[in-house]
Order: C-alpha cells, then sequence, then structure tokens
C-alpha cells in the first residue's frame, strides 16, 4: 500500500482559482482602472479577481492538513446550464442588451437555484432595474442597448 495521502481537491482548486484571479487581474490592470468617479473598464474586473484571489487564498490555508470533508455534490446538469446561460448572455449581450440578456439570464439562474418562478422574475426584473439606474442614470456608465432594438 502506498502510504502518501491523497491531494486534497481544495487545495488544488484554490491553486487554480489564484492563477486565474492573477491572470483576470493582470490583463484588468492592462484595461485600465480609472478613478472611482470614473472607473476604466479594468475596475470592475480587477475587484472581482481580487476577492477570487482572496477567497483563493483563504481555501488554500484552510485545506491544510486535516481530514479531506466530503465535497458539496452539484449536478453536472447544473453546471453545465450555468455555463450554457453566462455562454449565451456573453455571445448575445450586444444583440439584445444588457437589459433584456441579464434579466432572462438571471430568471434562467434562478430556476437553476430552484427558486420559485414569480419570485426568480420579481428579483431578476428589480435587480436588472436597480442595476440600470445605478450604471447607467447614476455612474453614467454606457450599457449596450442591443441592436434589434431601433
Amino acid at each position: 500500500m502506498d502510504s502518501r495521502k491523497a491531494p486534497n481537491p481544495d487545495r488544488s482548486s484554490a491553486l487554480i482559482c489564484l492563477a486565474f484571479a492573477a491572470a483576470v487581474g493582470i490583463e484588468a490592470y492592462r484595461l485600465g482602472l480609472g478613478t472611482l468617479g470614473r472607473p476604466g473598464p479594468g475596475l470592475t474586473p480587477l475587484f472581482y479577481a481580487s476577492v477570487l484571489g482572496l477567497l483563493s487564498i483563504l481555501l488554500f490555508i484552510r485545506s491544510r492538513g486535516g481530514p479531506i470533508q466530503p465535497a458539496i455534490v452539484v449536478p453536472w446538469r447544473s453546471v453545465v446550464s450555468i455555463l450554457a446561460i453566462l455562454l449565451a448572455y456573453a455571445l448575445t449581450i450586444e444583440w439584445l442588451g444588457y437589459v433584456t440578456c441579464t434579466f432572462f439570464a438571471m430568471v434562467l439562474l434562478l430556476q437553476i437555484a430552484a427558486v420559485h418562478r414569480i419570485k426568480s422574475i420579481l428579483f431578476a426584473g428589480i435587480a436588472t432595474a436597480l442595476v440600470h439606474l445605478v450604471f447607467v442614470r447614476w455612474l453614467l456608465v454606457p450599457l449596450p442597448i442591443g441592436s434589434i432594438f431601433p
């Protein structure tokens, strides 16, 4: 029998996520950060990359030693569905526009999370409207309107 310990999947995942966060952070910096008053295109990705990097470091530290805890079982069907929704979102946002794409994507993602249909529609509508108001009306960030709308 091999006396080596089995590799901890949390450590591997943490390192992969940390590498991804670093790559996104570098590219976000190259895009330009701007300022908080006039955010550049890289400010938001840098923020999310920083959060992912911090969480990756915390996971790596937490996964040191001790027995491996059973992971949460996520059905592959849900993972594939989420990735497909995000891909469709990225491919159609210029055509359908931010508001339409975000609303439908949020409804579908909330349905995968087993949120009641009416609640998911209400939440998606309110969240999309609030983000639109904050970014387009208040911060004057141009979000895609969509080429199908005149």
